[in-house]
């Protein structure tokens, strides 16, 4: 079957179910593995090779578990209202065979973030082309770019942190100037001149929710640092445009667009780097993989880092009692 300029392997009907089945892409360039319709349903479903794996467009609800992806291109290119996308394994490769030229264009939301368990980087998967205003992801892993662990996991809690943050803002109806303050507290922390304990005090007094979603136990000190980061590049560089009445997937996505322009390595136990990423010009997966990863290391050599690497606050030591 062909939809538009794209060739697809199996084309699925409304409310439609697809289990246990794998898919190798052919000799073809623009190869889409699956192309799901509203309220179908893939179940241990695996595609090799293809450009896409599972697609859909302007969808009310699909749901996605254990789907495994291989190859170079995007495992997940959707819009829509709802999706539901758990248990995923995505192993990034390089196609060798020069068939397929697939350019990396620019997705429909911003690319989520996914944290590696080993070098503990924090980059914007690329698998990930979803647009939908409900979008729910677990136990997702893929190929980090950094170190190639196979079990970078989006960051899950990270997303908690974001779209609790945002919900509760959105109850008090913040403003930009209430954004903009915490968001000034939050590149205090970035600049080393405020710790998180801190920083979530002057947080309270502008917003006491707000403080107290960060102070969950959800809102580790590792990840609660990043947030601070993300939050004042979303805050200073991009909030500054909505008006008094934006909803709360505006700051989502605000949050999420900055991430996606980063790439946060841990360079020690409490010491991150933090890297802007670069946006992909050369074909995604055109090249070997010995050269896919010479390009990548030298695009993070060559990247223009932030002006000092972000440390993660610890506490402050408490006074010692007068014994007076």
């Amino acid at each position: 079957m062909t939809k538009a300029d794209k060739t697809v392997g199996i084309k699925m009907g409304t409310g439609s179910g697809l289990t246990n089945i794998g898919i190798v892409a052919p000799d073809e360039p623009n190869f889409v593995g699956i192309e799901m319709d509203s309220g179908s349903r893939l179940t241990n479903v695996g595609v090799e090779g293809a450009a896409i794996g599972a697609y859909a467009r302007d969808i009310s609800d699909v749901s996605i578990t254990d789907f495994k992806y291989r190859g170079g291109g995007r495992a997940f290119d959707i819009t829509g209202e709802r999706a539901s996308i758990t248990g995923s394994r995505i192993q990034t490769v390089p196609d060798v065979s020069s068939r397929t030229r697939v350019g990396y264009t620019k997705p429909n939301g911003p690319p989520l973030p996914a944290l590696c368990p080993r070098c503990k980087s924090i980059f914007p998967s690329r698998h990930y082309n979803v647009a939908v205003p409900r979008f729910l992801v677990k136990n997702n892993v893929e190929t980090c770019p950094v170190c190639r662990d196979p079990n970078a996991t989006l960051a899950e809690g990270l997303f908690d942190l974001v779209g609790e943050f945002a919900r509760v803002i959105e109850a008090e109806h913040a403003t930009i100037s209430m954004l903009h303050a915490m968001g000034a507290i939050a590149s205090e922390v970035v600049n080393g001149s405020s710790d998180i304990e801190e920083a979530i005090r002057k947080i309270e007094l502008i917003s006491p929710k707000a403080a107290d979603v960060l102070r969950r136990p959800l809102a580790q000190k590792a990840m609660a640092a990043l947030f601070f980061l993300f939050l004042s590049l979303a805050s200073l560089n991009q909030l500054a445009e909505f008006n008094k009445n934006y909803q709360p997937a505006h700051v989502v996505t605000a949050i999420y667009t900055a991430m996606s322009q980063y790439i946060v390595e841990r360079i020690s136990e409490n010491e991150y780097s933090v890297k802007e990423a670069k946006k992909q010009k050369e074909p995604r997966i055109a090249h070997s993989r010995g050269d896919q990863v010479r390009n990548h290391r030298e695009q993070l050599n060559n990247s223009t880092a932030m002006p000092r690497n972000i440390p993660v606050p610890t506490s402050k030591p408490t006074r010692p009692k007068s014994d007076r």
